[in-house]
């Protein structure tokens, strides 16, 4: 069996090629457009001035300013700042294989070979001659490259990724880390000063393995074996919720993903543990009702800080950095198991997080606004854009809303998968036989989703479709061209539809949704969210008080649904103006309020 062959029985189930998905209509397709158009408005030149004038080119173009280009104002002497070229070019090259568009294939080729020509003969490449972060920057530009030539082809790419990766064989720093953690018998792992940033040093092996796959060549899966992240990863196997307290969370669940990659490359069981136990963790002691995590950007103590840090902290949540990082270890988990279950963390976060965010873009005063932190305290919040341009969350921004096309659909030798109910369609050709499926639905301003399938001749396969874990599979139901089915099997999360296929089948499915509290943990169990489906509802009003609450058990006694408006909401016998509304409907500086103190009696 040969080394991709092998890679590809690491998964129970596949996702489809990004050029085979199509959004359709509905928020997320309109953010991705609108994310395609803001970066492919952004001049090469001003993406290229700080490369070019270290390298002593001309450099035409303006500085972008920010985290991209230290404020606009270069010094020789002066640190570069996360800069997020590396992860442009990732985006702009899914974007490429989603659209097929040439514009897009134009850039990511132009950008690679004008950057290529500031690389130094030793494989120094950097923005400026003295790099704040060069793990992390460095990560990154194996990320873009790496997508350069999976999605776009662009040879030209993998020289340039050995070229840097040789500079960075002989010059990134190692950090000593233990080979497991202290007091592993229980209580909290003593941390040493190694363990902590450094650089975020720790996130390196995915993408590098993920170079090994595209291109074969060993150096990358020897170079991504050093940074194993074992004192960590091993905490997390051997069900150690505290140690992550503290840390920085959007790289800590990077790194659980590079535990995934060593997965896929070496198939040992070991790492599948680390990333399936790290998802139970996190689901139980980190996640708010979002689906974010880490308030302030460091991950909660365990055991009730989460309850604590909504009273005063507004950076509840890196909500883009977050989203990206989440949507790729809950993909991860998905296709190396087969199971439906981590399709409930990409569906938090695409309601609820990055499908809540501001979009980017450009104000008379400053480019690349950028929405980086939620706000979710007690008191209220506003989503208000980051004071800087160009943070790392608009690196990972163009990332996270491309990937949305690689967490709807997925298949195995004999099942056809739906894992995320977006308007949207796949065609491909699957048992020998093209395919063409459509999704069509309002969710979850609708609990109707409809799903036209037309094979070119008639096929028997699996059509397995993901429950929601707040709803009751019991409730769901299911028509098939106009006839109500009942009686479908349940497996793994999934309700099966096995049957033949014909062209124009429709499958008509209907998931009830009623309110519900989430409590934000286990030590603050009256500190709640006010949930519908899979949406977290905002209540919006006056600013100054907030309406008397009810029975936090029972919602629907003292909460109901506005007539004519779909998922709006009031409370009984309170102020008109106080309603709830899904938080992804809220613009820029609307006061609202997401949690809530009450009792469940």
């Amino acid at each position: 069996m040969s080394d991709q062959a092998s890679f590809q029985t690491r998964q129970q189930i596949h996702p489809f090629d990004y050029q085979d998905v199509k959004l359709t209509t509905g928020r997320f397709h309109q953010q991705f457009e609108d994310a395609s158009k803001y970066f492919m408005s952004i001049p090469n030149d001003d993406m290229l001035v700080g490369f070019r004038r270290r390298a002593g080119l001309p450099h035409p173009g303006n500085e972008l300013g920010g985290w991209y280009s230290n404020d606009g104002s270069f010094n020789a002497d002066y640190d570069e700042i996360f800069n997020t070229f590396g992860q442009w070019i990732s985006a702009l090259s899914r974007m490429y294989a989603i659209t097929r568009r040439v514009e897009i294939l134009e850039k990511v080729q132009a950008l690679i070979l004008e950057w290529g020509k500031t690389v130094e003969p030793d494989g120094y490449f950097f923005y400026s001659r003295l790099c704040n972060a060069p793990h992390y920057v460095y990560e990154k530009m194996v990320c873009g490259l790496t997508d350069a030539i999976i999605y776009c082809k662009f040879e030209p790419a993998r020289e340039l990724l050995a070229r840097i990766t040789t500079w960075a064989v002989k010059n990134l720093a190692r950090y000593r880390v233990p080979a497991s953690p202290k007091n592993a018998t229980g209580g909290n792992p003593i941390f040493p000063e190694y363990h902590q940033e450094d650089n975020e040093w720790y996130t390196l092996s995915e993408n590098l393995y993920r170079a090994y796959i595209a291109t074969g060549d060993p150096l990358y899966r020897d170079f991504a074996s050093e940074w194993h992240y074992n004192y960590y990863w091993d905490g997390l196997a051997a069900n150690h919720p505290e140690i992550l307290t503290g840390l920085h969370g959007y790289s800590h669940v990077n790194t659980i993903c590079g535990a995934a990659m060593a997965y896929q490359v070496t198939g040992e069981d070991r790492y599948l543990q680390i990333i399936t136990r790290a998802y139970h963790i996190f689901k139980k002691y980190q996640w708010l009702a979002s689906g974010g995590y880490a308030p302030g950007e460091n991950m909660a103590d365990p055991f009730g800080s989460n309850g604590k840090e909504i009273e005063t902290n507004p950076k509840t949540a890196e909500v883009t950095c977050g989203s990206w990082a989440g949507f790729k270890l809950a993909r991860y988990i998905l296709t190396f198991t087969g199971q439906a279950y981590p399709g409930e963390w990409i569906e938090r976060l695409l309601y609820n997080a990055i499908g809540a965010a501001l979009p980017m873009n450009d104000s008379p005063i400053r480019r690349g606004r950028t929405f980086y932190y939620a706000d979710y305290r007690l008191g209220g919040g506003r989503k208000v854009y980051f004071p800087v341009s160009f943070p790392c969350c608009a690196g990972t921004y163009p990332q996270a809303v491309s990937e949305y096309h690689n967490l709807i659909y997925y298949y195995d030798d004999h099942s056809l998968y739906v894992s995320q109910f977006i308007p949207s369609t796949v065609t491909t050709n699957f048992q020998g036989k093209k395919v063409h499926v459509e999704l069509k639905t309002d969710y979850p301003e609708s609990q109707e989703i409809v799903l036209e399938l037309n094979p070119e001749a008639e096929m028997n396969f699996d059509l397995k479709i993901r429950i929601p874990s707040w709803s009751d599979a019991a409730h769901i139901r299911i028509e098939i061209n106009g006839e109500n089915q009942e009686n479908f099997p349940v497996s793994e999360g999934w309700l099966v539809i096995s049957r033949n296929w014909r062209s124009k089948d429709h499958v008509q499915i209907m998931i009830p949704m009623s309110l519900r509290f989430e409590p934000v943990s286990s030590s603050y169990p009256n500190r709640a969210a006010l949930m519908y489906g899979p949406v977290w509802l905002a209540l919006k009003g006056d600013h100054t008080r907030k309406p008397p609450l009810g029975n936090l058990n029972k919602p629907e006694e003292w909460i109901e649904k506005i007539p004519g408006q779909s998922l709006k909401f009031k409370i009984n016998n309170a102020d008109p103006g106080s309603i709830f509304v899904p938080f992804y409907e809220l613009g820029e500086r609307e006061y609202y309020f997401l949690y809530h103190d009450g009792a469940f009696e």
